[in-house]
This record gives structure tokens, sequence and C-alpha cells, in this order.
């Protein structure tokens, strides 16, 4: 649980009584998004499109958020698969642990509550929301693409999983006002074909 949001008293035990009931490795939930700046609560359903791991993957890329904090995850499938958080960096190393677990077919489950109370703006300083870029974090982004891409390797959503990272690498550096138009270009000129392959 990220420090500024919170859950519901029932989430653990709720999850865990879908697990035992349909024998799931991972069970997912839906969320609350809190904004603390208009103090409004929107509910975000999660509800994945198949509980097919590769179309998983696929909503995980697009349509779902790929946070483990709504999810209970078994155990035995971080041992068994050699799974850990990324210490290679910091934004985003949920999304490749739920990746790496769903690349090895696991069994998912998905109850349409929302237990977890995800804070999305409390205040400027928030890891997610500051904008602050710099040469450490380019090299950090461009190790998080390959990470990502060596681990979709051979799988029929790659291209999907690229493109979406690769966009993700270029607008946080367009955002950050960073480079100047050449030194942009010149360091995400290479992305250009993988943005355009987005199908949103």
């Amino acid at each position: 649980v990220d420090p500024d949001d919170w859950v519901e008293h029932d989430m653990l035990s709720s999850l865990y009584r879908i697990a035992k009931e349909n024998n799931s490795d991972m069970v997912i939930c839906d969320y609350f998004q809190e904004n603390m700046l208009s103090n409004k609560c929107k509910y975000i359903c999660q509800k994945p499109t198949s509980l097919e791991t590769d179309e998983l993957i696929r909503d995980m890329t697009y349509l779902l958020h790929g946070a483990c904090w709504n999810k209970l995850i078994r155990k035995n499938c971080f041992d068994k698969y050699n799974i850990a958080f990324p210490l290679e960096f910091s934004l985003n190393e949920d999304l490749y642990v739920t990746l790496s677990l769903l690349r090895n077919g696991i069994r998912v489950s998905y109850l349409p509550r929302a237990f977890y109370h995800y804070v999305s703006c409390s205040n400027n300083l928030s890891i997610t929301q500051n904008h602050f870029y710099s040469d450490r974090v380019y090299d950090e982004d461009i190790t998080k693409f390959t990470m990502f891409c060596e681990l979709m390797k051979n799988h029929k959503y790659y291209c999907d999983v690229r493109s979406v990272m690769a966009a993700y690498v270029v607008r946080r550096a367009y955002h950050s006002n960073y480079y100047s138009s050449y030194q942009f270009m010149k360091h995400f000129g290479m992305f250009r074909n993988d943005i355009l392959q987005l199908k949103h």
C-alpha cells in the first residue's frame, strides 16, 4: 500500500475468499480514485475483458491498472517463477511484476468490488506527479523500456507493450521541458515508429 493510500478493512479477507474458492493465483478487484484537492472519489472498474493470461497482459497494457495494490497474489508464484520487484527503476515496477506473473500462465479471478483508495492528487511532491527530469532519469527510463521489451519477447502482444512503454518514456521527457527540440529528437527519435503503432 502506498503511504498516502488506504484500504477497506475487509479487503484481504474478501480477496482471500475468492482465491480459495477458485484456487486462484491472483485476484483482481476494483478501486477508488481519491482526489484530495477536489475532495472527490471515483469508482474505477477493473473488470478484465478475459481472465485468459495473454488477454490480461493486453488489458494491463491498455485498459487496466497494472499496480499490485488492487491484487492479491499467491506468494508461491514469486518463488516458483523467481519474480521480484526490479531495482533498476522506480516507476512502473509494479506493472513489470504483474506482467511477469501473467507471462507464466497463472490462474486469475476478478472480484467486482472496490477496496483500495488510490490517492491520485495529494501533493505536488508525489513521485508520480513530479516532472523533474535529468540524464539519470533518461537512463533509468531506457533501462525500463529495455527490460519490458526483454520480458515480452516472443509474446503475441510484444508490439503493444513496446509501443505503450515507448510512449510513456517519450511523454515523461516531453512534459519535463528538459531538452531542446534538437536534443529531444536526438534522444527519442528512435521511438517514433513504436508510437505510431499505438491503436489509441
